[in-house]
């Protein structure tokens, strides 16, 4: 028990652990009792046809989730190893797998993560849809680290031909690998044919008929606003997402980026004073009956104001690191997390897909601020404080996923306590 517990490794059994617990009270909600694109009483192949006609081009996910709707013991299982190897990927690509510490860290900022988002089309659903093809395309980055020998590229093509079928990961994922492509200047290698099967994937989505038949549904009522208008729509969600709500995953970072300043710039903590104002300031603001002004805007005004303070945290990253490659590293998965987002702007899906499409901003700023919690501890010591906050963002997540999991059993329930409970969620602006 001693030489486990030692282990690099244990922080990983313990986030094991703990998703296991968390799996033990998620109750079955929208698609996951009625599936959208997926009638259970026609056999699968003929399910998976029509949804490629008529709904969508993610079969492979489509597949997935008709076996585990079934069998939702075997999924929470299943999502916890993926939660698991969320953090190991993590550690493994962005910090050292084989240091304790940070593999502790890798779990902990895992746990931040606001779970209850993979509720937004039912817990079995959306992970099966976001959080795997998330981690399966990190899985799939492996070999940009590592030069992988030939016995492992059928792996790697497979997670990626499994992440690649979100439209969003196949987007990232040719995008990185063109990158690392271009810079390192290498194109016969596995690298190539990692980007040409992103590619590959890539056209199957914009062939797929299904997608052009649930676009034109999703899009009927807005086809009139320009594109310029869905992309400033998209950007003040995106940013408004992040900085004017109680943002737990983007205060880890905004707190790592004031901590890893070498010369102790002051504008570094512009995103930071932005949070705590409109985040959580506003947060108690709204308990309390008062709205701050731009906090729910739309305005100009409010977009100035988020657009100046994400550029202050881009500026600070280059002070942060003292590999100014680093700093380019984190602005470039910074930019894939929002992107995440963005592509859904053509539908202004950015209002559409509920909270399940920031997932990939969640991870871009926990991926950078362990990056950052890196670099600051190879300069000098991290104080116990920051625990004592990493702890705090934790349990705060934490009592949100029961706190949503609370609300959407009374509301099977047909509670009369349903309708205070939803209003005052609303009232605190918790997204």
């Amino acid at each position: 028990m001693k030489k486990i517990y030692r282990s690099p490794l244990f922080p990983f059994l313990l986030l094991f652990t703990a998703a296991l617990a968390m799996h033990a009270d998620i109750p079955a909600i929208y698609d996951d009792i009625m599936p959208s694109a997926l009638d259970t009483s026609l056999p699968l192949f003929t399910r998976l046809k029509l949804a490629y006609l008529n709904w969508s081009s993610r079969i492979i996910i489509y597949a997935a989730g008709s076996f585990f709707l079934h069998h939702k013991i075997l999924w929470s299982i299943a999502n916890s190893a993926v939660l698991t190897a969320a953090a190991a990927l993590l550690s493994y690509l962005f910090a050292d797998i084989k240091n304790r510490k940070y593999n502790l860290l890798a779990c902990a900022f895992v746990l931040v993560y606001p779970f209850y988002h993979m509720a937004s089309a039912g817990y079995i659903s959306t992970t099966i849809n976001y959080l795997w093809p998330l981690v399966a395309g990190l899985a799939a980055l492996i070999p940009l680290k590592k030069h992988a020998p030939p016995r492992e590229y059928p792996l790697y093509m497979l997670a990626l031909i499994y992440a690649a079928n979100l439209e969003q990961m196949a987007v990232i994922l040719f995008i990185v690998y063109g990158v690392f492509i271009i810079k390192g200047k290498t194109f016969k290698s596995f690298l190539s044919v990692q980007a040409a099967l992103a590619l590959a994937c890539l056209v199957f989505i914009f062939t797929c008929p299904g997608n052009y038949a649930r676009l034109s549904v999703e899009t009927l009522a807005i086809e009139d606003i320009s594109l310029f208008a869905k992309i400033k729509t998209t950007l003040i969600v995106a940013l408004r997402h992040l900085m004017y709500r109680p943002n737990f995953t983007f205060l880890l970072f905004s707190v790592l980026l004031v901590l890893a300043q070498r010369r102790g710039r002051p504008a570094a903590a512009v995103p930071l004073a932005v949070l705590l104002v409109f985040g959580f300031f506003g947060a108690v603001s709204g308990f309390l009956g008062l709205q701050l002004p731009l906090r729910n805007s739309e305005s100009m005004a409010a977009l100035a104001v988020l657009v100046t303070a994400a550029g202050f945290g881009c500026a600070a990253l280059f002070e942060a690191f003292e590999n100014r490659k680093k700093a380019w590293l984190c602005i470039l998965i910074l930019s894939m997390g929002f992107l995440g987002k963005f592509t859904t702007a053509a539908a202004l899906g950015a209002l559409g897909s509920s909270n399940r499409t920031y997932i990939f901003m969640h991870f871009a700023f926990l991926i950078c601020a362990l990056m950052l919690f890196v670099e600051i501890d190879k300069r000098r010591k991290i104080q116990q404080w920051f625990y004592a906050l990493v702890s705090f963002c934790i349990l705060s997540s934490m009592t949100m996923f029961y706190a949503y999991n609370y609300t959407k059993y009374i509301e099977l329930a047909g509670s009369a306590a349903y309708g205070k409970t939803r209003a005052l969620i609303e009232k605190i602006g918790i997204n």
